[in-house]
């Protein structure tokens, strides 16, 4: 293994600790850089990026941290200038890879640095509250979590096994991958289950066309790292066929986090984008009965899916995420496509499926239209979005923005 890998900690109380983490990724082949996140004196190591550059890289020191005596100041201050060092160190080419090992106050102050660092950094956080719920620390990133099990207070047998083990995953992490092809043509496209005979038709027929096509499971954090990964330019386009999100967001759903970027990144950058409403007809929870759905939902249309159940969208929220939809859509850089099948959206909004309901539909198409810039093309499908003839229009529109007709 070759490289630099960053270690991250606090220092005054995992000091000795990351000695020996630091000695185990040495003796693999990799070069360290430490960086201590705490606010007292460090123990038993030396770091290579002290405490005080982390202060100072956001604008405070030590002794004003310490003055306040303020535990909420001490962990903003520190984890805006981990943030902000981390960055810098990491687009100087400092490291390559980066691990943090802590407890519950270390890991979410490190978690913004973690977030801000480019998809495919080797990313590792060994930690004692991995089991909890940890989606405000992973965001839409690669970021790998391994349970630490044990306190990391001290070196004894298991302490010593899990900080080896860590060096071991994160030095294998840091092999050599392969090259991205220059003259990639990279398509994300997004999609969930209820659309997937439209997901594998569409990718079939981009990749018979040259297009490399990146699948995103949008469960929220899916569609997110998508529209990171399209402001970092690593996709040159987007066939957005799940807009199922929307629903969830409005109604707290299984996939409510969409974030605030949602279909607006393409637009911004000006790259090819195709959008369809894919599970619109719906809203997830994780739940098999209407108990575990809330209570100004019961009324509606409800099918259970496997560990999740369904319930059926109403006009109202066809009518507010139609708004919410085109406002984003209207402040793109270059206009994207809407495709639209009148037959339904989903394996479960099909004709003779329990809730299709062309006159619902109608009503986002309605409210989109009559919102949407003039020069925003719109194509209807006489499908439903599971058809191949719908896939096929979806893909002959994205095909057309890339040669530059539409």
């Amino acid at each position: 293994m070759t490289g630099t890998v960053a270690i991250v900690a606090t220092l005054d109380t995992k000091g000795r600790e990351m000695a020996f983490l630091k000695e185990r990724i040495e003796a693999l082949g990799c070069a360290t850089l430490v960086i201590d996140v705490g606010v007292f004196e460090p123990e038993g190591i030396t770091p290579d990026i002290s405490r005080h550059d982390i202060a100072s890289a956001a604008g405070s020191s030590i002794p004003e941290i310490l003055a306040g005596g303020r535990k909420i100041f001490a962990f903003q201050t520190m984890s805006e200038g981990a943030g902000r060092k981390i960055g810098e160190l990491y687009s100087t080419g400092r490291f390559q890879a980066i691990v943090c090992v802590a407890g519950g106050t270390g890991t979410h102050l490190v978690a913004g640095a973690l977030r801000a660092l480019p998809i495919g950094v080797p990313k590792l956080v060994v930690t004692t509250v991995a089991s909890r719920d940890v989606s405000s620390i992973i965001g839409s990133k690669d970021v790998t979590l391994m349970h630490a099990v044990c306190d990391i207070i001290g070196l004894n047998f298991m302490s010593k096994e899990l900080l080896a083990t860590a060096a071991g995953a994160i030095t294998g992490m840091m092999i050599h991958k392969p090259e991205r092809p220059a003259d990639r043509r990279a398509i994300g496209l997004t999609s969930f289950s209820p659309l997937n005979p439209c997901a594998f038709s569409a990718t079939t027929r981009l990749r018979a066309l040259g297009y490399e096509v990146v699948p995103f499971h949008t469960v929220g954090s899916g569609s997110m790292a998508m529209e990171s990964l399209v402001g970092q330019g690593v996709l040159q386009g987007v066939l957005d066929l799940s807009l199922h999100e929307f629903v969830d967001w409005l109604h707290g759903g299984y996939c409510k986090a969409i974030g605030p970027d949602r279909l607006e990144t393409a637009g911004r950058m000006g790259l090819p984008h195709v959008i369809l409403p894919g599970g619109m007809d719906m809203a997830a929870f994780e739940a098999t009965s209407l108990e575990g759905v809330p209570a100004h939902l019961h009324d509606r249309l409800f099918v259970k899916h496997d560990f999740r159940s369904l319930i059926r969208s109403s006009r109202e929220d066809m009518t507010r995420i139609a708004a919410m939809v085109a406002e984003k859509v209207n402040r793109a850089k270059r206009a994207p496509t809407f495709v639209l099948p009148s037959r339904g959206w989903s394996s479960v909004d099909a004709p003779g499926k329990p809730f299709y309901d062309s006159e619902v539909n109608q009503v986002f198409v309605s409210e989109l239209k009559s919102r949407l810039g003039k020069y925003i093309r719109v194509v209807e499908v006489d499908a439903n979005i599971n058809d191949e003839e719908c896939a096929r229009v979806a893909v002959e529109e994205l095909h057309r923005q890339f040669e530059g007709k539409s």
